[in-house]
Order: structure tokens, then sequence, then C-alpha cells
């Protein structure tokens, strides 16, 4: 299969819009929902084991973190988040 991408956009309300208008589709994350419910979406969930996204704080070189972030850290590494959406 070959992708055939005509359009990008780096802002999810105009990929959604645009998706709701018949011109393509848009991959999201479930938190934008909330804010689109009134769009006459048709939503299909994606199987977590396919789709894996990184996070990743980042501080200037050399820079100590500060007990706050480093409590921060430890937070996202101990919760066990879950992809469900709410």
């Amino acid at each position: 299969m070959q992708p055939n991408i005509r359009m990008t956009s780096n802002s999810v309300i105009t990929a959604t819009n645009l998706a709701v208008n018949g011109v393509g589709f848009t991959i999201s994350s479930a938190s934008i929902l909330k804010r689109l419910e009134h769009l006459p979406i048709n939503l299909y969930p994606l199987d977590p084991r396919q789709i894996k996204l990184t996070y990743f704080i980042g501080v200037r070189r050399g820079a100590d973190l500060s007990p706050a972030l480093k409590d921060l850290v430890e937070a996202f590494q101990a919760a066990e988040l879950q992809e469900k959406i709410r």
C-alpha cells in the first residue's frame, strides 16, 4: 500500500473539520474528543498495541532536576496509564 498524502495539518481542529466534511480522515488523541463532541464524527478506536506515543521532559543540558520535577517524573513512571476515552 502506498499512501497518497495531499495535505497535512498541525491543527487538530482543522484536521477534524476536514474529516467531518469528507476530505480524508484524521488520527487524533482521545483527549481532543471532549472539545469536538458536537461534531458528527465516526470514532474507530485503535488497538493500543498498534500505536505508541513516547513522551519526554526536556531540560537544559547539564541542569539539575528540581525536586518537583523529579517527583513528576517518578509519578509518571509509577502511573498505570490506560488508553481509555473518558
